[in-house]
């Protein structure tokens, strides 16, 4: 039985009437057809309806991928307070080294986000998620991007990661930035990794303790939609979430698929349910970040690797984001 949005026939033709950015292939009321708006341009002219405004003064708490990360510090240039971006991790903790960053907070699946949300309820809050692979030697999997670190290294870390989460509670918005569908459950701590077992030879030796999960359409939405519920459970009731999904494809996949089918499938499956969640609250709203940039012109989206965005796009994504939810 279909459980989504039921419209009437009445109603549904009125929405479209009033609709002038309703037709891919023509023009029409003197607007630009949707293919000429979209991969014709060099930067998308995609029209959304904000369902709530923003203040400068209000405070950001981000979760989600690199692009997330990217996000905030836009947001952050622009004058506004991210609480994410006060809870950094000593440069030399990570795999490459360099200066101090909150990079180790990436969260790349709804699952993963779930469980570092609600971690702080849990007793054993300073080891789930953590694998011993040698004497005095751990990995964080609920940490990316970091080296394995002493048993000092680690509790300062993990403390960071629960301060940072302790403190999204004070935020006006909650930015999620949705990554991937493909996911890591370790089975010992019953709790959902940010990074992969394969990840390093160290962590690969105690691979047994991990499965594979690759969410269905289904799953997918439940977990988002328990993720807004757990956001909303914070204590900041008042708070608005803006949903995001990120534009960052897979670096490999774990399945047997090409990895160009694996990551569109992760990626609209991601869609779906932003939208679809987004459009069961008032106070949660779908920003197309990830049309955006897919939308824009390949040159002027991509890093060599064509993986990465070029910091110029991700400005005019969060220049996008400003005009549209920002008070004048």
């Amino acid at each position: 039985m279909f459980s989504g949005t039921r419209i009437s026939y009445e109603k549904t033709l009125q929405i479209a009437k009033v609709n002038p950015y309703r037709n891919y292939m023509k023009s029409s009321a003197g607007v630009a057809a949707g293919h000429e708006r979209a991969y014709h341009a060099g930067f998308p002219d995609i029209r959304v309806k904000p369902k709530f405004k923003l203040l400068k003064s209000d405070r950001v708490f981000t979760i989600g991928s690199c692009f997330a990360r990217n996000i905030e510090i836009y947001l952050a240039k622009a004058g506004m307070d991210c609480i994410s971006l006060r809870h950094t991790f000593p440069g030399p903790y990570y795999d490459l080294g360099g200066q101090d960053r909150n990079g180790a907070l990436n969260a790349f699946t709804p699952n993963s986000m779930l469980d570092v949300i609600r971690l702080g309820d849990r007793d054993d809050r300073e080891t789930a998620g953590v694998v011993q692979v040698g004497d005095d030697d751990y990995v964080d999997m609920m940490l990316w991007g970091l080296r394995s670190l002493n048993g000092a290294e680690l509790a300062s870390a993990r403390a960071t990661l629960l301060r940072a989460y302790g403190e999204a509670s004070q935020a006006d918005v909650h930015v999620i930035t949705l990554g991937l569908t493909e996911s890591w459950f370790d089975t010992k701590d019953s709790i959902y990794v940010n990074r992969s077992p394969g990840s390093s030879i160290k962590t690969a030796r105690r691979g047994e303790r991990f499965e594979f999960h690759n969410l269905t359409p289904q799953q997918t939405f439940a977990k988002v939609d328990e993720v807004i519920q757990a956001l909303r459970g914070l204590g900041k009731k008042q708070s608005r979430i803006i949903v995001t999904v990120s534009p960052v494809p897979l670096a490999s996949t774990f399945t047997d698929r090409d990895v160009v089918s694996a990551n569109a499938y992760s990626k609209s499956t991601l869609l779906g349910a932003a939208v679809a969640v987004a459009d069961n609250y008032d106070f949660v709203d779908y920003m197309p970040s990830y049309e955006l940039v897919t939308m824009s012109r390949r040159e002027d989206a991509w890093e060599e690797d064509g993986a990465h965005v070029k910091s110029a796009l991700v400005g005019r994504v969060v220049d996008f984001f400003s005009r549209n939810y920002f008070e004048d």
